[in-house]
């Protein structure tokens, strides 16, 4: 296992390299000696004890959201889910990104609609910028969610053989009554609405499937 820094681990990285220093000076001393004794047992439970805690830490979750120009229901979605996580106390345990199959509007906002609609459940949008997907996003993601039938056919056209990443249409894979999050950026206020509404249920839907794998 690659033990990582102080300045990344935090807590855990000092009092790692610290029971694995225990355990090799206790290791000089039995060589020395020539026999264990019962002490042994001390400083291998401490590095057993930080091993466990770095497995942990070093489990995560990576989620990226696709729709065709993300600026409408990609980073509704990844701004509704990450609102979500951090309620949960999670938001250092799960990467949470979205992008588009086209790259229309890359570099730019989410819709001003998008991030009016979200402002009004709490949800900040504008920081997002929007990003094309790419086949490198397989490699780096666990789970890539498609807003319809039409993206997931093309970024089923850009996956590669070796990708680890599900692909999957975000609503059913949580059995969700709809199939797909419809586009509301030609329609009114109220499209934008329903949009939040369906990403709102799948969110909670994928966040108890986060707190059973985490």
């Amino acid at each position: 296992m690659q033990l990582r820094t102080c300045a990344l681990l935090g807590k855990v990285a000092c009092p790692l390299r610290a029971a694995i220093l225990r355990c090799t000076q206790y290791s000089r001393k039995v060589r020395r000696v020539g026999r264990a004794d019962a002490r042994a047992q001390t400083p291998l439970q401490s590095l057993r004890d930080c091993l466990v805690t770095l497995q942990f830490l070093e489990k995560s979750l990576k989620v990226l959201f696709v729709c065709l120009g993300n600026i409408c229901r990609s980073p509704t979605a990844e701004g509704v889910f990450r609102h979500y996580v951090k309620q949960a106390g999670l938001d250092g345990k799960v990467t949470i990104d979205s992008a588009g199959t086209a790259d229309w509007h890359t570099g730019k906002a989410p819709d001003p609609r998008t991030i009016k609609a979200a402002a009004r459940r709490g949800y900040d949008l504008s920081v997002l910028r929007a990003r094309q997907a790419v086949a490198e996003d397989f490699h780096r993601f666990d789970l890539i969610l498609a807003m319809d039938e039409s993206n997931l056919a093309n970024l089923k056209a850009i996956q590669p053989a070796d990708g680890k990443a599900e692909l999957a249409l975000y609503l059913p894979r949580f059995g969700l009554e709809a199939r797909e999050v419809p586009d509301p950026y030609y329609g009114g206020e109220e499209g934008f609405e329903r949009v939040l509404d369906m990403l709102e249920q799948a969110s909670d839907a994928l966040l108890n499937e986060v707190r059973s794998s985490l």
